[in-house]
Parts: C-alpha cells; sequence; structure tokens
C-alpha cells in the first residue's frame, strides 16, 4: 500500500469512528430518554434509528461492496460516514 493509499485509509478510519460515536451518543440518549421519561418519542426516535439502517446504512454497503468493489471494512467505514453527513443535515432544535 503506497503512503497516500495508508493515509487515505487512516482519514476514513478517523471519520469513521467520529460517525460510530455520533451513533453511540444518539442510541445512549435515546435509552436515557426512554428510561426517565418513557415517553412515545422514544418509539419513533428507534422507529426512524432502525429505518435509517434498513433504508439508507445498508443500501450505502451494499453499493460500496458490490458496485464499487470495495474490501468489506473500508465498506462499512464508508457507510459510516455516510450515516454521519445524513446526522449533520438534521436540525436539531
Amino acid at each position: 500500500m503506497s503512503n497516500l493509499e495508508q493515509q487515505e485509509l487512516n482519514t476514513l478510519k478517523k471519520s469513521a469512528h467520529r460517525s460510530f460515536l455520533v451513533l453511540l451518543v444518539l442510541n445512549i440518549s435515546l435509552s436515557l430518554l426512554f428510561l426517565f421519561t418513557n415517553s412515545e418519542l422514544f418509539i419513533v426516535a428507534v422507529v426512524l434509528q432502525v429505518s435509517i439502517m434498513i433504508l439508507w446504512l445498508l443500501p450505502v454497503f451494499l453499493f460500496q461492496v458490490i458496485y464499487k468493489k470495495q474490501p468489506i471494512w473500508v465498506s462499512v467505514y464508508k457507510s459510516l460516514i455516510s450515516y454521519r453527513n445524513i446526522m449533520e443535515q438534521v436540525q436539531w432544535p
């Protein structure tokens, strides 16, 4: 692997780890919301999270693996990065 490819891979890993942290923090906050308030907002948020994973992350992953012929771990990184991009577009109150 060349130095440029290694640098791009490291950038992908860092971005994917940040995306995973966003996913983790969001899910922990949803769990705390459920524990302390027991509201319907929790159910709506969980349904949204699951639908984002099924309707967005899975197709992005499959596109990277099947069409672009990327290795699986690179496809996972890229799908996580796309998740963070989605969360950046959401307008949080």
